[in-house]
């Protein structure tokens, strides 16, 4: 789960993030879904859902830079993909 004092976080973080949680023997792979990038999957998720929160900044050097602000924690899609306690 993202912390709050990790945010902003860029998507590439986000995305080792997601990686690194996923369940054991799962494989994530945006290519083969129907976004194809990163980038499109992420806009369903702020878009759609209102999981996310992400707003372009233009660097000093001209770049768009699209981090992750905010994460809706008591969303149902999260809710639901969270462990339950243990027995």
């Amino acid at each position: 789960m993202v912390k709050d004092d990790e945010l902003p976080m860029g998507s590439s973080a986000l995305w080792n993030l997601m990686l690194s949680a996923r369940p054991l023997g799962s494989t994530l792979d945006v290519k083969r879904s129907k976004h194809k990038k990163l980038g499109a999957f992420l806009k369903v998720g702020r878009a759609q859902t209102g999981l996310l929160l992400q707003l372009p900044y233009i660097t000093l050097l001209g770049l768009v830079w699209v981090p992750l602000l905010y994460v809706h924690r008591l969303h149902p899609f999260l809710l639901a993909s969270m462990p339950g306690p243990l027995d």
